[in-house]
């Protein structure tokens, strides 16, 4: 049999060790927006970066003649085979 002081006592640390989870819960909360939020920043920022590699391999690849005449004939024979199939 507990005195009404010693429940009264209970309550009191229960309602303020609910209080203190709520707040840290709402800093985690706060903690996992502001972190998704630098993620979705941070997103097209890779894909740029990834865009940018693949352009700059494009035109180190196109820089050499071989590649650009290898291109141009390529393009000329589908261009001629378009041509050719129309005709029949």
């Amino acid at each position: 049999m507990t005195s009404p002081t010693a429940a009264a006592d209970a309550r009191s640390r229960i309602e303020t060790r609910l209080r203190l989870l709520e707040i840290e819960a709402q800093l985690q909360r706060t903690a996992l927006a502001a972190s998704l939020s630098q993620l979705e920043q941070r997103q097209p920022l890779a894909w740029l970066g990834t865009a940018a590699s693949i352009a700059g391999a494009a035109s180190k690849v196109l820089s050499t003649p071989s590649m650009r005449w290898l291109l141009m004939g390529l393009a000329v024979r589908l261009i001629r085979g378009r041509r050719h199939k129309a005709r029949d």
